[in-house]
């Protein structure tokens, strides 16, 4: 892994991805690789990792209780923009939103108002 780190650090800018695939009978099948990428894309920040930047490790909190927020992360396309995040306290919850906003501000502040309101549900 260190000398795939110094060949990161040493040629052009690599964009790596890993693929898992498994099929019916439990067999997996993992493609990793990494490619050069252009030096300009690889410089660009899109307002998208800003919210992912602004989001993670930041903090939710009601009246009652705080949790430290964790993105799993962003995504994008034809049906939307959504959120996968934990929020991590003393109740840990797993947290997917549909988002018409990149204001992470505003993205917390409606997560707080719909935790402090809801009422957990007896197990």
């Amino acid at each position: 892994m260190s000398s795939q780190a110094s060949a990161v650090s040493q040629g052009p800018s690599l964009v790596a991805y890993d693929l898992r695939k498994q099929n019916r009978v439990g067999a997996n099948c993992r493609i990793a690789r990494a490619e050069p990428i252009a030096e300009a894309i690889a410089d660009e920040v899109s307002p998208l990792d800003e919210l992912f930047f602004s989001l993670d490790g930041s903090t939710i909190a009601t009246d009652d209780e705080k949790w430290r927020v964790e993105v799993s992360g962003i995504h994008f396309g034809d049906s939307g923009r959504w959120v996968q995040m934990n929020l991590c306290g003393d109740v840990n919850y797993s947290v997917t939103l549909k988002i018409d906003t990149v204001d992470a501000r505003a993205i917390r502040e409606n997560v707080a108002a719909c935790l402090t309101c809801s009422t957990p549900l007896p197990l």
